[in-house]
């Protein structure tokens, strides 16, 4: 299963996601804009947790999709 987390407000920086993940999960967490995240729900719910922890005390509202199938992610400008 995966999750989409949209923050509203609030970009979430590298170095804060580093922070709140431990290696193993960061690799299966997905950056999709600045303010994105999708995440393998099997590898890193805590993590997913742990950021819904960060937002609430900064008080910013966010929105979670949970998708029970594969998700295909589609980027244009593609980076070169």
């Amino acid at each position: 299963m995966k999750a989409l987390i949209v923050i509203s407000g609030e970009n979430i920086s590298d170095e804060k996601m580093s922070y709140l993940a431990d290696g193993d999960a960061l690799a299966s967490i997905q950056r999709i804009a600045p303010n994105s995240f999708l995440f393998d729900l099997t590898k890193s719910a805590h993590v997913l947790a742990a950021l819904q922890g960060y937002v609430d005390k900064i008080t910013n509202t966010y929105h979670i999709f949970y998708f029970k199938d594969e998700v295909d992610v589609f980027k244009l400008p593609a980076k070169r």
